[in-house]
C-alpha cells in the first residue's frame, strides 16, 4: 500500500496543475485578508477584533475544499481518460487497493496544500493586523480553525475522487458536481421553500464545520457537520469502490 500511495503522490506532485491551485489559493486568500482588513469598520463591515486571525484562516475553507474536490475528480476520472489505469491495474490487480491509495493520497495532498495556504495566509495577516493594532492571540480557536480547513479539504478531496471513479470521464463528473451544487443546493431549497434543506446538504455540512464560532439558525455543530459531510463521502467513495471492481476497464 505505501508504494501505492506514493505512486499516487508522484502523479499529483509532478503535474503544474496541482502546484498552480496552490500558488491561486494563496493568492486568493492573501487577496481576502487585504480586502477584509482594507474595509474593516467601514461600509457597515464590523470591526476588527481578537478573533480575526481565526476567521481570516477560517474564510478560504470551502475554496480550498473546492479545489481539492476538482483535482481528486479530474486526476480519478484521468486514468480512464488518458488509459493510464490499464498499466495501473495490471501492477496491482486488485483495483480497490488502487482506489484506497488514491483516496489516502489525495487526502494526504489536501492537508498539505491546507497547511501551505494557511501558512501563506497568516504570514500576510498577522503583520497586517499588528500593523492595524489588532490583537492577534493564538487560542484553541485558532488551532479549530485550520484542524476544521484541513477537514473539509480532506472529505473534499475524497469526494472528487470518487465521483471520478463512479463516473471515469471528467466532463460528466464535473457536470454532474456543478448540476448538485447549482441546482440541487443552491435552488431546490429555495424552489421548495425549505430553506433549512440547505443545512443537510454536504455545503452546509461544510459551512457548519467552518462556521464553527457562529450560530446560525437551523444550522448543524460542528461536529455534526464534520459527521455529515464525512459520511456524504463515505457513501460516494463506496459507491465508485463498488462500480470500479464491477466494472471492466
Amino acid at each position: 500500500m505505501k508504494a501505492l500511495v506514493s505512486a499516487e503522490l508522484l502523479k499529483l506532485r509532478t503535474t503544474r496543475t496541482a502546484w498552480a491551485t496552490v500558488a491561486v489559493l494563496s493568492a486568493l486568500s492573501v487577496l481576502f485578508v487585504f480586502v477584509g482588513v482594507s474595509l474593516s469598520g467601514k461600509h457597515g463591515n464590523p470591526p476588527l477584533d481578537a478573533t480575526a486571525l481565526e476567521q481570516m484562516l477560517r474564510g478560504p475553507g470551502k475554496i480550498i475544499g473546492g479545489a481539492m474536490a476538482l483535482l481528486g475528480l479530474v486526476g480519478a476520472a484521468g486514468e480512464f481518460r488518458h488509459r493510464t489505469a490499464v498499466p495501473t491495474f495490471l501492477g496491482e490487480p486488485l483495483r480497490e487497493r488502487v482506489l484506497a491509495a488514491k483516496l489516502l493520497a489525495y487526502a494526504l495532498a489536501a492537508v498539505v496544500f491546507t497547511v501551505i495556504v494557511l501558512g501563506v495566509t497568516a504570514a500576510f495577516a498577522v503583520p497586517m493586523l499588528l500593523s492595524h493594532d489588532v490583537p492577534v492571540p493564538l487560542t484553541s480557536g485558532t488551532f479549530l480553525a485550520v484542524v476544521g480547513v484541513a477537514g473539509v479539504a480532506v472529505l473534499y478531496a475524497v469526494v472528487g475522487v470518487a465521483l471520478g471513479t463512479l463516473f471515469r470521464n471528467q466532463t460528466a463528473a464535473l457536470g454532474v458536481a456543478l448540476v448538485w451544487a447549482l441546482i440541487v443546493e443552491g435552488f431546490i431549497p429555495i424552489v421548495i421553500n425549505k430553506p433549512g434543506m440547505a443545512h443537510w446538504l454536504p455545503t452546509g455540512a461544510a459551512d457548519s464545520v467552518l462556521q464553527a464560532g457562529d450560530h446560525v439558525s437551523g444550522a448543524l455543530s460542528a461536529w455534526g457537520g464534520a459527521g455529515l459531510l464525512a459520511a456524504y463521502a463515505a457513501v460516494l467513495a463506496a459507491a465508485g469502490w463498488t462500480v470500479l471492481v464491477a466494472r471492466d476497464i
